[in-house]
């Protein structure tokens, strides 16, 4: 027999262990044909961070450099207006060049009159990047051509005296210093780096030499590419949302794999282009990994499977046990640590049903109870100590009842003791008599004692029911007794109580 059950418990594994194992198979082998899908993204993505944190670079250098010269901005038009003190003006302009990673910085009035962090006046009004200025607020220009033939990316801001601009600080990036920042090989030493519009406009390109920058306008270059990863109506809508965003693109037999993110200064991307052919060794050496790891998982899964077995056979000794254990613990009242309202009906349904099968049980007695005034208890002292009260009530209990009597909490302040195999009338009455004397002198609390009472109602079964509902009703109606003839009493339950309509008690006593 018991070999039966083992080889019986063991085929309940081994069947749904099969399927899990031929679906587990199933995922693995979809897992596998859509590795390359993964491959390709995890790289696009490791393409696109690396966008946005060359992005970022740029961003902080030339922010940084801003930031310095908004307090030198503000300084200068006091001198300037108040004492005309140009060698003042001229130490603070040097500052800001020596504490920033500016090669020149240039103040001039509205005409272009203007003087350099080294003390010369020049003219500056035929310069592209003052005619273009226009300043409202701070700018960031770029000039091919910069002074004195250096190409740069100028941040101009105006110089306000109460509210109108009155001239124009200008600090210098050197072009070769954001060469220098970007100038890494991140992925081959074949890609090329660049900054464009937001309408595609080239500004500068660095690195490889490619024909993608060849034109003015990159946007102008994809149009006539063949876009062979992504769509080029989406790449053009993200530029001018400024977003980021990759396409594949090959154009004169140059395949590209290209990046961009913004620089969130003025309308300015990063772009990166990649050779395609490096992306493409990036995404098989990503999948190889992938499989790699698909087959470990393989093997896992089937030590996995093995252990299983094993242990499962070996802990189906234990098993019952702890689900023992388990049920008790479901069944428990947290507070009282009794049998909470499912576990003692359904135990007491247990037992009678266990009556019907073996006569020789006889009797048992309901006692249903509930604590006097408990809501005025918890009003005064508190609902904590309400709890302790409550508490100590099922300490009381377990002390003083059989362990195989069940005990429980039926309610907020509601409990309920039902007491097994009592032989005859003689035992009902002690047991009614210790149920009685149980609150005559039931103190709670720790350091307020705090005399607690309890009206119980009392039902013997079968003789007054013989299911539990029924027995509840009894043993309920008989505590309404209690209740109406003054509290802290108990009430058996009669024949003559049989007619009460309780619901119906119950309004009365609320009106």
């Amino acid at each position: 027999m018991k070999k039966k059950q083992n080889r019986t418990a063991v085929m309940q594994w081994i069947v749904p262990i099969t399927v899990l194992l031929l679906i587990v198979i199933v995922l693995l082998i979809n897992f596998s044909y859509s590795a390359k899908e993964d491959a390709k993204e995890i790289v696009e993505q490791s393409l696109l961070n690396t966008a946005d944190q060359y992005a970022a670079r740029v961003h902080t250098e030339l922010e940084a450099m801003t930031k310095a010269g908004e307090p030198i901005s503000a300084t200068v038009v006091q001198y300037w207006n108040r004492y005309r003190d140009d060698q003042f003006i001229i130490q603070m302009l040097e500052n800001l060049k020596q504490y920033t990673s500016a090669y020149m910085v240039i103040l001039s009035d509205l005409e272009g009159k203007a003087v350099t962090d080294t003390g010369e006046k020049e003219d500056i009004s035929g310069e592209t990047f003052f005619a273009g200025a226009s300043l409202t607020g701070q700018k960031y220009i770029y000039a091919k051509e910069g002074v004195r033939d250096r190409a740069a990316i100028i941040s101009g801001m105006p110089v306000r005296s109460k509210e109108k601009t009155v001239g124009y600080l200008f600090m210098f990036y050197p072009e070769e210093r954001f060469r220098n920042l970007i100038r890494k090989v991140e992925f081959d030493n074949l890609g090329f780096y660049a900054i464009v519009t937001e309408d595609g406009t080239i500004i500068e390109g660095v690195g490889t030499p490619t024909k993608f920058l060849e034109g003015d306008n990159i946007l102008d270059t994809l149009s006539k590419s063949n876009i062979y990863e992504g769509n080029f109506e989406k790449t053009k809508l993200r530029f001018s949302k400024l977003s980021s965003g990759i396409v594949g693109a090959e154009y004169q037999g140059e395949r590209r794999t290209i990046v961009y993110a913004p620089f969130e200064i003025n309308t300015w991307h990063m772009l990166i282009g990649v050779n395609q052919s490096y992306v493409d060794e990036l995404k098989i050496k990503e999948s190889a990994a992938t499989h790699s790891m698909i087959w470990k998982l393989v093997a896992a899964l089937g030590i996995f499977i093995g252990l299983v077995m094993v242990i499962n056979i070996v802990s189906k000794i234990h098993s019952d046990e702890r689900g023992r254990i388990l049920e008790n613990k479901a069944d428990t009242d947290l507070l009282t640590e009794l049998n909470n309202k499912l576990a003692t009906e359904r135990k007491i349904k247990e037992y009678m049903e266990e009556c019907r099968k073996k006569p020789e049980l006889s009797k048992a007695l309901m006692f249903v109870f509930d604590v006097d005034n408990f809501k005025k208890i918890n009003d005064t002292m508190g609902h904590a100590f309400g709890d302790e009260v409550l508490r100590n009530i099922g300490l009381e209990l377990k002390s003083e009842f059989r362990v195989s009597d069940i005990l429980g909490r039926t309610g907020g302040d509601e409990f309920m003791v039902f007491l097994k195999d009592v032989k005859d009338n003689q035992v009902v009455t002690r047991e009614v008599e210790r149920m009685e004397r149980l609150f005559k002198d039931f103190k709670a609390g720790e350091y307020v004692k705090y005399s607690v009472t309890a009206s119980i109602g009392c039902a013997l079964f079968p003789q007054d029911a013989d299911n539990f509902e029924d027995l509840y009703k009894a043993a309920d109606k008989a505590l309404y007794k209690a209740k109406k003839r003054g509290k802290n009493q108990i009430a058996m339950y009669t024949e003559a109580d049989a007619s009460i309509d309780l619901e119906e008690e119950k309004r009365k006593s609320r009106t």
